[in-house]
């Protein structure tokens, strides 16, 4: 519990990201492709900042793709499963490389 209590504002941002980006692509009547290349940055910088604040956590990734999951049916076609996970990786992802950044020398 003292583990989700930390992650809270990052599992707001990530519903923002998740759920706010595809809402505002389809009122300004833009791609969704603009929706699918723009999460994936924005999960790697969730991903790094929480890794680089705090410490890398399997849960954080677990989490956002169980939240991920609902968009499919609001926003996006039923093909679209690859999605969540895809932003998932991407969290795992920013926060491996934020342990990497961490390990520089002379930083």
């Amino acid at each position: 519990m003292k583990i989700l209590k930390r992650m809270w504002p990052f599992i707001l941002v990530s519903l923002i990201v998740f759920y706010g980006c595809p809402w505002v692509a389809g009122r300004l009547h833009k791609d969704n492709m603009l929706v699918i290349l723009v999460t994936p940055y924005l999960c790697f910088a969730i991903g790094f900042i929480y890794s680089y604040l705090d410490r890398l956590s399997k849960v954080l990734p677990i989490l956002c793709v169980i939240m991920a999951i609902p968009a499919i049916f609001l926003f996006y076609t039923s093909t679209a499963w690859s999605y969540p996970i895809f932003f998932g990786l991407s969290i795992l992802v920013g926060e491996c490389a934020a342990v990497l950044f961490e390990q520089i020398p002379g930083r």
